[in-house]
């Protein structure tokens, strides 16, 4: 129980019910006060505001983005490593889902013991793959902190790539690419593409 105690979850989960029993099943294994957000949106900000050792991932969550996109964002740009919670075991829901390295999948429902373990075994494969270093990029501009993969969308922005042609370019969802535009020009203060342009131009994150 005391190895639990330093590990963080986060419960992305749109469902309150269901969100809270997990909440609940976790602090009785001793993890302490996991969070809960309610949709991709809400998990995104979550792990700018504290680190996380696992988030325990609803697949089908209501918004721009699916848990599965939601996930390969938390692990590329935040080392947070996803366990997907799902009712549906479909062949083309498992391929995806595999595409973002999660570190386990529970069929809902699901047992207290299968929670429990699923979770015990996935912070202890993540404790022996993660690697040092902090994903945050540097500030892009004196009061604007942007993700490696913010900078890599305005900078293609910024040269005027269309959201499909960068997607293909850096190989994401042109929704995952309108995702993170969204993020930087709530962060930038943009109110469109020429404001972004003249952001990422002015932060040296392109060039003229």
């Amino acid at each position: 129980m005391s190895q639990s105690l330093n590990k963080h979850i986060l419960i992305v989960e749109d469902e309150g019910l269901i969100a809270a029993d997990i909440q609940n099943q976790l602090r009785g294994f001793g993890y302490p006060d996991p969070a809960i957000v309610g949709s991709g949106e809400g998990a995104i900000q979550a792990a700018r505001s504290r680190p996380f050792d696992l988030a325990l991932m609803d697949i089908h969550l209501r918004g721009l983005l699916d848990g599965i996109e939601i996930a390969g964002i938390l692990r590329r740009e935040f080392s947070i490593p996803a366990v997907f919670l799902s009712a549906y075991s479909d062949q083309d829901t498992l391929n995806r889902a595999q595409a973002v390295a999660p570190l386990g999948y529970i069929v809902k429902p699901f047992c207290e013991g299968t929670l429990r373990s699923t979770v015990q075994m996935s912070l202890h494969r993540h404790a022996l793959e993660r690697g040092a270093g902090d994903t945050a990029g540097p500030p892009a501009g004196p009061h604007v902190r942007l993700t490696p993969r913010e900078r890599e969308v305005v900078r293609l922005v910024a040269e005027g790539l269309t959201a499909k042609e960068i997607a293909e370019a850096i190989h994401l969802a042109p929704k995952t690419v309108e995702f993170h535009k969204y993020n930087v020009m709530k962060k930038a203060a943009a109110r469109g593409t020429a404001d972004l342009t003249r952001f990422a131009i002015k932060s040296g994150i392109a060039r003229l």
